[in-house]
């Protein structure tokens, strides 16, 4: 007589049915044991996953793997006949069913994504482990120079949701752009305003900044003009004129070149005035220099051929394609000194000459093609160096083409977001040799051929300081691009 059973497990929100036959007095205890193993897989590390199954005596006769299942056929020295099914609604596993037949246990399982999977025969049952890495990706053409790829990974927090775009620098390049400035501070803008602003075939967000100032944290160049700078040794992604592109920590700095050959150099640029400094502001940072007028303070305007064509003590304006070069205590009397109304200067960039454009990031991830998680060394916070949370990244790759990486994140049950070194395995999984972390969380966008194709944390975009946005490379596009970004600064 066939006997219908139902048995509860512990962390399941179903139960499993079994059914058993078999001679009089022939128990099979190890049938929970098989359930609760099987569809309670344990994380061995953030890059496996293992189900552990106690049969006895197992052989494998068969092993089969598809894209996105795979299939045993083992043998023990069971006679009971059983089955367990079940769908599992979260997990590696999407279905699971383990059927034991005369002698023969027949496993079949889909999972969520493609995925290598090791089977072995262990002391005591069969082991089956996962390995998180995708499958070969299958990249999708949306554009000359453009692929997309899109897909699913586990972690052991749950499933993680990946975007990426591989691009050819001989179609297309990465070009940093920068939101309007307000009235009061920088600006803020989502990522699909800036693409569609700039006529992007994509864009991702891009670097740090000050939700309250729309101040860009870090190193950005746009057009070999410096527009913001980094105090700490934290890398940026540095691109070439030629399209190359290079990940290295490096702190260029600014400074007032006088007419008798001295130098001033400036300690920032389009940040808050500080005690005995020299600030240089750039007409990103707004229609003025948003200081407060005192006499401690010095400022001079320099219009775009070098003449100081004003001076003041504060909130002095930004001529359009100009510079104001601010200092205050004894920077101020350093510029008093060397400054005047009618002079000429030249504002310098201690820049190599090959630069084009520059966006500040962190911590790098990847180097030379090994994870290399530099988090610490460089000075990020543990919320960032150490949480889980919706991640962007660039990376390199060893036959110079860019990659793009957005994982959405704070959404159990769809993506739960990644780690840095998950990030990191993520991109290298993919392709890249060199990464380098940006701007996450809620910030995290990506936005494709009109549309936001992730799925932004906070329910919809954040607006953000600065985006990295792909173009075209022909020279007209590039003359287009040079002319929006320019009529991006509105007085």
């Amino acid at each position: 007589m066939t006997t219908m059973h139902r048995i509860g497990v512990p962390l399941l929100s179903a139960a499993l049915l079994l059914s058993t036959a078999g001679t009089a007095g022939v128990a099979a205890p190890s049938i929970e044991q098989v359930a609760r193993a099987a569809f309670n897989p344990v994380s061995i590390d953030a890059n496996k996953t293992r189900i552990f199954m106690p049969l006895r005596n197992v052989k494998v006769r068969k092993h089969a793997t598809k894209i996105t299942s795979w299939q045993l056929e083992v043998t023990s020295d069971s006679p009971n006949m059983y089955v367990l099914e079940r769908a599992v609604s979260a997990g590696v596993l999407h279905h699971l069913r383990i059927q034991t037949l005369e002698g023969k246990t027949y496993i079949h399982a889909d999972w969520r994504y493609a995925a290598p999977v090791d089977v072995n025969v262990r002391p005591g049952g069969l082991e089956v482990v996962f390995h998180h890495q995708k499958a070969e990706p299958h990249w999708r053409s949306i554009a000359e120079g453009v692929k997309f790829w899109e897909g699913q990974r586990w972690t052991a927090s749950g499933p993680m949701r990946v975007r990426a775009l591989r691009l050819d620098p001989r179609r297309v390049r990465l070009a940093p752009a920068i939101a309007s400035p307000g009235s009061e501070h920088m600006g803020l803008a989502t990522v699909s305003r800036l693409a569609r602003a700039h006529g992007a075939i994509a864009a991702v967000n891009a670097g740090f900044f000050s939700p309250k100032t729309g101040q860009p944290q870090g190193m950005l160049v746009m057009s070999h003009n410096m527009v913001s700078r980094t105090m700490l040794d934290r890398p940026g992604i540095w691109f070439d004129k030629d399209g190359a592109a290079q990940i290295r920590v490096e702190k260029p700095s600014a400074s007032v070149r006088l007419d008798d050959g001295r130098q001033i150099r400036c300690q920032a640029v389009n940040e808050p005035p500080g005690h005995n400094r020299v600030v240089l502001y750039t007409a990103h940072h707004g229609r003025t220099t948003h200081t407060f007028a005192d006499e401690s303070r010095w400022e001079y305007a320099v219009a775009p051929d070098g003449r100081v064509v004003a001076e003041g003590h504060g909130n002095m304006g930004i001529p359009l394609g100009g510079w104001v070069v601010s200092g205050q205590g004894t920077g101020a009397g350093l510029l008093k000194r060397a400054m005047a109304f009618g002079k000429t200067v030249k504002i310098q960039f201690n820049l190599r000459p090959e630069v084009r454009d520059a966006m500040g990031g962190g911590p790098t991830l990847l180097e030379h093609g090994n994870v290399h998680v530099l988090a610490r060394q460089q000075h990020f916070r543990p919320d960032v160096a150490y949480g889980r949370a919706p991640r962007t990244a660039v990376g390199l790759t060893e036959d110079g083409k860019y990659m793009l990486v957005c994982i959405d994140g704070h959404q159990p049950g769809y993506s739960v977001g990644a780690t840095l070194t998950e990030l990191a395995w993520t991109m290298k999984d993919l392709g890249a040799t060199e990464a380098l972390n940006l701007d996450g969380g809620g910030s995290s966008t990506l936005w494709m051929q009109g549309h936001t194709i992730n799925r932004p944390s906070d329910g919809s975009e954040r607006p953000i300081s600065t985006a990295l946005l792909v173009v075209p490379r022909e020279a007209q596009a590039q003359a287009t691009l040079e002319r929006l970004l320019a009529s991006e600064i509105k007085f």
